[in-house]
């Protein structure tokens, strides 16, 4: 004859069966911790180690707006030249910038000077206003603008910027940090005998173009409108 089991086999048994998805949990969330330990992403510190300053098409905007008595001389407005040099040492270009001997000779070099990676120059007329992109360089960290006044005092024809870095995080149970350039912008406003204003700040994502399809025109600046077919 079978025999049934006591009460307080039973209720030993129903405890054990109340504590079975307990220690199911816990075993979950053990295996949770140690997969998250085996996978662990990339630190922040680490994303920041690994950083690569490499080559950014759209890496520096320029914005530029000009006092109608920009570069006066005599009462008269002139055209002013502008430089934007891109270091990887900011000295370099502190250097140049701390004497206007030393200034007008950057700003009279053809090609970029010992210690600058490298050297655009621009022609900027009075009371206009020109937005102008720059690719970033290879191994660029900072950007220097130089102002061919007439009266060239440094305080007044020299600004020094240093360009930032993003840093993005990604992933809920294993997080992982990514680090990269941020595009730079640069807003200037260019008095009749000084740089009056200077801001700079992180760009705005551009969205991307689609071209079409068709003949391009000839006549007039490029790049020249598309016309469809």
């Amino acid at each position: 004859m079978m025999k049934m089991p006591s009460m307080t086999e039973r209720w030993a048994g129903s405890s054990a069966d109340r504590r079975l998805p307990y220690r199911t949990l816990a075993l979950c969330a053990c295996l949770v911790l140690s997969g998250c330990g085996m996978f662990q992403g990339k630190s922040r510190d680490e994303a920041l180690k690994e950083l690569a300053w490499n080559y950014a098409q759209d890496g520096i905007r320029l914005n530029v707006q000009a006092d109608p008595m920009l570069n006066a001389t005599a009462g008269q407005p002139h055209m002013l030249l502008l430089v934007l040099a891109q270091m990887e040492d900011p000295n370099a270009f502190a250097a140049y910038a701390r004497q206007p001997e030393r200034l007008a000779e950057l700003l009279l070099a053809e090609t970029a000077p010992e210690g600058i990676l490298d050297v655009q120059r621009f022609h900027i007329a009075p009371d206009s206003q020109r937005e102008i992109n720059v690719p970033r360089v290879q191994s660029a960290r900072y950007v220097g603008i130089a102002a061919g006044y007439v009266q060239l005092e440094p305080a007044r024809s020299a600004r020094l910027y240093q360009i930032g870095v993003a840093v993005d995080r990604s992933g809920w149970v294993v997080r992982d940090y990514s680090a990269a350039p941020e595009a730079l912008e640069i807003r200037l406003r260019l008095g009749p005998e000084g740089i009056q204003d200077s801001l700079s700040m992180r760009a705005e994502d551009t969205a991307p173009i689609q071209p079409e399809s068709g003949l391009v025109e000839f006549d007039g600046p490029f790049p020249a409108p598309v016309i469809a077919p």
